[in-house]
């Protein structure tokens, strides 16, 4: 789960099947903020598969310093707001867990609840320039899921519209995010009214999530290496299918590689240099030859 240092305590992380999916560190910079901004930032790769459901966990617990009425969480998907969720500070008692897995509704007339679960999509692109001028605001968000804090449950009008080709033109960005069909379950709770006693939040995990291709053409991930192309076998030369023009090109090629290995080499010498200071040689003495020595020089 991903945790901030400074901030021991809060724990966050993307589960599929309620269990956390495997994390990647992050060197790009977290989201700008304020100068005056306190926020803790942990960003993080997820990796992502097209058509997987998945949902958010967080938890709180000791060392964390809950000195507050309530802490509120509000989860962001391709940066529009999903989801607000409400701790009261009365239910904890040093640990306490949550799980967000998509977005709930209610049917006014029946009172029925309804949940649409989050899944990841494949990302589809459109060349209409109006969709372009509408979702060039959203092309660096894009990918990525903020949970943080504050209020009740009230998406923002996330849509899985098409994305004009300009607006990733370059980004590695293969997946969105859908919601899936909706199913019955119990009527939600009234949702709280609340008033944010903090200008910032104090913790702001992001999440990009990207699909393996994506993640390997980022380095996050190593690529898998390339088999190498093997050579295919060399298949015995049978002489007897040769035709007889066939054998007497081959015999003449055999003879010529064979006079040419029995050919010894000759090194030509080269006539030594009067003056020279290599040009001293070693003579041999013939056999029997008298040697006479002047022993009176000086």
């Amino acid at each position: 789960m991903a945790v901030h240092t400074d901030l021991p305590g809060i724990e966050v992380a993307i589960c599929v099947n309620k269990i956390p999916i495997e994390e990647f560190g992050d060197s790009e910079e977290s989201p700008e903020h304020d100068k005056g901004d306190a926020t803790k930032n942990v960003s993080k790769f997820v990796k992502s598969v097209t058509d997987m459901e998945f949902g958010i966990k967080w938890l709180v617990r000791d060392p964390f310093n809950f000195d507050c009425p309530m802490l509120c969480f509000e989860v962001h998907v391709d940066g529009k707001l999903a989801v607000k969720k409400v701790l009261p500070k009365e239910r904890y008692n040093g640990e306490l867990e949550g799980f967000i897995s998509g977005i709930r509704d209610v049917d006014q007339e029946n009172n029925q609840g309804t949940l649409r679960s989050f899944r990841f999509a494949k990302v589809e692109t459109t060349q209409d320039d109006d969709a372009y001028a509408r979702l060039e605001h959203d092309k660096k968000r894009k990918g990525e899921r903020l949970s943080t804090r504050n209020s009740f449950e009230n998406p923002e009008g996330i849509s899985t519209a098409k994305v004009h080709e300009k607006a990733l033109k370059g980004q590695p960005k293969y997946h969105g995010v859908s919601f899936g069909d909706a199913k019955p379950i119990a009527a939600p709770p009234k949702p709280w009214s609340v008033k944010n006693l903090d200008k910032y939040p104090i913790a702001c995990f992001t999440f990009k999530y990207r699909s393996e291709l994506a993640l390997k053409e980022l380095l996050v991930i190593e690529r898998t290496p390339e088999p190498e192309e093997s050579t295919p076998p060399e298949t015995a030369i049978d002489i007897d299918q040769l035709d007889a023009e066939q054998k007497r090109q081959v015999e003449a090629f055999v003879r010529s590689l064979t006079s040419c290995s029995s050919q010894t080499p000759k090194i030509k010498r080269e006539r030594d240099e009067e003056g020279g200071d290599f040009a001293l040689r070693k003579r041999a003495r013939r056999s029997g030859e008298t040697i006479t020595v002047d022993l009176t020089d000086d």
